[in-house]
């Protein structure tokens, strides 16, 4: 509930203090990064990843009572269930917090490294390099912090059957994930896009360690997709190297192989094409996009945003949401909305204290920053902390979902992407609540009021100015920035 409060105060304050009007982007920057704290802060980085795969990996392996069923699994499981069935020695969330407040001072340091940086050959070799380091150790990876990825491998063996719940028997193929799920399996609540892919790439019969490196393939392949629309888009190096050296987005997306960074590339490819005017391509990979999960499709109308004409923008953007519904509705049948509607009850939001009231509030202000970006063009980056709220719950890996909003504003990103491990610690349910995680989560709101008050007050005092000095002479006048 905390969280939640945090993310809609955030929202709230995107809205409210959003970029002041005429404030152009800035020119492209040409200065040179400061090397040595880049690739210090970079090797630290990754070391950290290492350190966190191996603590995950201890820390499954000392779950107590350790399951009988989960020796010999080389990726091992904390497992996501109540504290009383399943014990984590207090020591592990601990750490999970030291490595969460470790990576975000190094990002810090990135940020400082990159400020005013032009994107050079070099630069995209360096990050390159280390994007590939971190990404073969998250393949190195052995614990996992959720169960997904073997739930993923199920999903893969049965494509848009898996819409349907099944009754899985510890003897059979899928014994391990009967196990974890209590001998019944969830409807899949993924589009029909993503479940066919993963079909066709991993649905053979085969050993699961096959299909799991598979999905964690296809889950690298699309962070190298994102990597390279940003590329392509020349964000600002800061964002860049933000992306590509946060140890959290190969953790989650390739060791845990959480698939949301296909939607996000596929939108962000979106966004590139429709920025050179190939609007039929863009609203191609939109509407697959939106067709890989739900979620996708609410934001896929962002492909759009950086389009002339405000009837345009609206058109190709309402044409994305409606094809993604019918894509998704031709490929997965009435039982894909049926299984949405089965994870919803599963996982209701509106059980936290304090009801429902927050995480819809939170996700009218999601959808508010969506509108807001395609009608008027107009951005506010504490408002992307909001995108998780279109989940079923705020999960750590749904934070990746506001990539597609941050790159129309992308010289603005760097806080989002600075604090990105606190906020998913903050997120995860894998870890029990500790001493670190109440002050974490309290000072979300904080920091947004802060940055609200800051913003607040330079812009008044810059609207007054103008008032009084020129009179009727306009102040501010939109745009989006773009990178």
């Amino acid at each position: 509930m905390t969280v939640l409060c945090a993310f809609a105060l955030l929202a709230i304050a995107g809205l409210a203090f959003d970029r002041p009007r005429g404030a152009e982007p800035a020119d492209p920057a040409h200065g040179r990064p400061k090397w040595t704290l880049l690739v210090a802060a970079a090797s630290l980085l990754a070391a950290s990843l290492a350190g966190y795969e191996l603590m995950t990996y201890r820390g499954a392996l000392a779950q107590q009572p350790f399951p009988s069923w989960l020796a010999g699994v080389r990726l091992v499981p904390i497992l996501e269930i109540a504290p009383p069935l399943v014990h984590l020695p207090e020591a592990f969330p601990v750490l999970a917090a030291a490595f969460s407040l470790v990576q975000v001072a190094l990002l810090g340091a990135v940020a400082y490294a990159l400020r005013g940086a032009g994107l050079t050959r070099a630069l995209y070799t360096v990050l390159g390099a280390f994007a590939l380091l971190t990404v073969g150790i998250a393949f190195a990876s052995r614990g996992l912090t959720s169960s997904d990825l073997y739930a993923y491998v199920y999903d893969a063996a049965y494509g848009t059957a898996a819409y349907h719940p099944h009754t899985l028997s510890v003897d059979g193929p899928f014994g391990l994930v009967a196990h974890l799920w209590s001998l019944r399996m969830l409807p899949a609540a993924y589009g029909p896009v993503w479940l066919d892919l993963a079909h066709a790439l991993a649905g053979a019969p085969g050993h699961m360690a096959q299909h799991i490196f598979v999905l964690r393939l296809l889950s690298a392949a699309s962070f190298g997709a994102v990597l390279g629309a940003l590329v392509v888009l020349r964000v600002p190096a800061a964002f860049l190297g933000l992306v590509a050296l946060d140890p959290v987005l190969p953790y989650q997306y390739v060791a845990d192989g959480h698939n949301d960074l296909f939607g996000v590339a596929l939108l962000l490819w979106a966004y590139v094409a429709a920025r050179r005017g190939l609007l039929v391509p863009a609203l191609v990979l939109a509407v697959l996009a939106g067709a890989s999960k739900a979620s996708f499709a609410l934001i896929a109308p962002l492909a759009f945003a950086s389009l002339g004409g405000m009837r345009q923008r609206i058109v190709w953007g309402g044409l994305a949401v409606l094809g993604s519904a019918a894509v998704s509705l031709a490929l997965g049948g009435p039982a894909y909305p049926h299984a949405i509607a089965e994870i919803s009850t599963i996982f209701p939001t509106s059980g936290e204290p304090g009801g429902a009231f927050v995480p819809r509030l939170t996700t009218l202000v999601a959808l508010a920053l969506v509108a807001a970006a395609v009608i008027y063009r107009r951005t506010g980056w504490p408002g992307a902390w909001a995108f998780v709220a279109l989940g079923s719950v705020p999960f750590p890996w749904y934070l990746g979902w506001a990539f597609p909003y941050l790159v129309l504003d992308a010289r603005r990103a760097v806080p989002f992407l600075v604090f990105f491990p606190l906020v998913a610690f903050a997120m995860t349910t894998t870890y029990a609540p500790t001493w670190a995680w109440y002050p974490l989560a309290f000072a979300f709101p904080v920091v947004a009021a802060l940055i609200a008050y800051r913003r607040w007050h330079a812009v008044w005092a810059k609207r007054v100015s103008v008032r009084s000095c020129a009179g009727s002479v306009p102040a501010f006048e939109g745009r989006l920035g773009g990178g």
